[in-house]
């Protein structure tokens, strides 16, 4: 049946995880070896076992946390270098923060691991080097190379072309083109040696007679079902391309809806494992904040009673995934009636559309504002994260008053649970006053969300936090 390449997972490289493994594993034997100047250490050392078991974790770690192998057939030199530079101190960062957490770090060579981190670059960019050029060789011999049949329309060639045409493609030849028009105008009939045919028979007996091993349909047309069909029953792997939903940002998948086959259309597809990895990332970073809103607690309660004396906590109804409502919580930084007095306050509203906000806001008592300046009123928001509300990243979640106003393209911004920082609060949130533009940057990180994207936004949440760059 063949391997599915076109497959955006690791799993189907495997080749390159045992390469970049091996490479990880004979890095530290290196490192150990030019730190202590023998071999004989590293078979009998407990010690160096459990850096071995460490390093495969930061591997997998890293896997899991990006796409190292996506479109490696396709990166030069530089770009390939730039890939493994990222992975190596992902896996040399991993390690580190591993031993230091498992209070192991005082058993190892400082300068062994420092070592390390050059030693891995070399032989995993070496190692992925040899790896692609033996593959290259491998699957473009007769017996491993996939034969691939193209039946587009003439619009959609030269973006069919550019997906399957590379030279650099270890896994796909075109064998043959089909261009489905109303009306082709078959003024050619070669590109570049591969021959070009206008009428489904014509792809019917070029499939029946020559060796093809998969065909691409991509037609805008529901007439390619038959077609498909047809080729199915002659042993060869149809794939459908979804032309409808390909010039937009929509992302598609197959699946299996409890046993019915369905096109799954969304704004992005989260595979099980990436969310089970987000969920224990918010569980970790939950607890952690909990604990520390607990310490804040002691500190800031006294004060803001001093200030302004009624509840510590302030509490509100926000709008959740999907439109579910949830009770956010926050450390209280304005007086008890700032909610009737926003009614006075909406004719300086310097926000274009349904969020409200005011400079200079009379509502804030003194050490509010200083609560709002730290970002110390948002911990609360940990106990949201961890009870599953909220997560540590996502979208800014929205009240009830503007949920009621909305149009329906602003609900995808509720396709994911809301955040407790967010590519909104990252990017400039204090200059930002249109609600569509607060709207665009939700989406933006909707569609392009991954585990790494968290991983950046939460960095530089921090840093915006620690030079008290403004808050919501």
């Amino acid at each position: 049946m063949g391997r599915n390449y076109h497959e955006n997972s690791w799993v189907n490289y495997l080749e390159f995880v045992l390469v970049d493994s091996l490479c990880v594993q004979i890095a530290l034997a290196l490192a150990h070896f030019l730190r202590n100047g023998s071999f004989r250490q590293i078979v009998s050392s407990d010690n160096y076992a459990a850096l071995v078991w460490t390093s495969c974790f930061a591997l997998v770690a890293v896997l899991f946390f990006s796409r190292p192998y996506d479109g490696i057939f396709r990166r030069g030199y530089i770009k390939e270098l730039k890939q493994v530079m990222i992975a190596d101190i992902g896996i040399w960062g991993i390690v580190i923060i591993s031993l230091f957490v498992m209070k192991l770090s005082s058993q190892y060579s400082r300068i062994m691991l420092v070592l390390f981190l050059p030693i891995n670059l070399v032989l995993m960019y070496a190692g992925r080097i040899l790896c692609k050029s033996w593959m290259r060789h491998y699957f473009k011999t007769v017996d491993h190379t996939t034969n691939l049949f193209l039946i587009t329309e003439k619009d959609r060639l030269q973006e069919c072309l550019q997906h399957f045409g590379d030279e650099e493609d270890a896994y796909f030849h075109i064998v043959g083109i089909a261009l489905l028009d109303d009306d082709p105008s078959p003024n050619l009939t070669r590109m570049d040696g591969i021959p070009i045919m206008y009428t489904k028979d014509s792809v019917i007996e070029f499939c029946r007679r020559r060796v093809v091993d998969e065909v691409f349909i991509y037609i805008s047309t529901d007439s390619d079902r038959e077609l498909a069909e047809e080729i199915a029953e002659m042993g060869i792997k149809v794939h459908i391309g979804i032309a409808d939903f390909t010039h937009n940002t929509l992302k598609c998948g197959v699946g299996n809806l409890n046993g019915m086959m369905t096109l799954t259309v969304s704004l992005n597809q989260i595979s099980r494992s990436q969310y089970i990895i987000k969920r224990a990332v918010d569980i970790c970073g939950g607890l952690v904040g909990c604990i520390l809103t607990g310490v804040i607690f002691v500190f800031v309660a006294p004060i803001i009673k001093w200030q302004s004396p009624g509840p510590i906590f302030f509490s509100q109804t926000r709008i959740g995934r999907g439109g579910r409502p949830f009770k956010i919580y926050k450390f209280r930084s304005m007086y008890v009636d700032a909610e009737e007095r926003k009614k006075e306050l909406m004719a300086r509203n310097k926000m274009s559309g349904f969020m409200f906000k005011v400079d200079h806001d009379p509502r804030i008592y003194p050490f509010g504002h200083f609560l709002r300046q730290s970002s110390l009123d948002e911990f609360p928001q940990f106990w949201n994260v961890l009870s599953g509300s909220m997560t540590l990243c996502g979208t800014r979640p929205p009240t009830l008053d503007e949920y009621v106003m909305y149009e329906p393209r602003h609900k995808s911004r509720l396709a994911m649970k809301p955040g407790l920082t967010g590519l909104w609060q990252v990017s400039g949130r204090s200059d930002i006053t249109d609600f569509e533009e607060v709207v665009k940057l939700d989406n933006e990180y909707i569609r392009n969300w991954n585990l790494r994207l968290d991983m950046k936004i939460i960095l530089r949440t921090v840093a915006i936090v620690v030079m008290r760059a403004g808050a919501r």
